[in-house]
């Protein structure tokens, strides 16, 4: 019993980093499509835009 839940805590911390990782990957992706859609190549502006809107 005690190494199910030993095995379960297990997956749980190498699933909730890894899961972390892909969503802030795929967010960094979608802001640099959005900055360089909306504000060329300037970071901060293409920010500023995102923000107003």
């Amino acid at each position: 019993m005690a190494f199910e839940v030993f095995q379960h805590s297990l997956l749980v911390l190498f699933l909730v980093p890894t899961l972390c990782l892909a969503l802030l990957l795929m967010l960094s992706s979608v802001f640099l499509v959005l900055g360089t859609r909306v504000g060329g190549p300037g970071g901060s502006r293409s920010w500023k835009v995102i923000n107003v809107q």
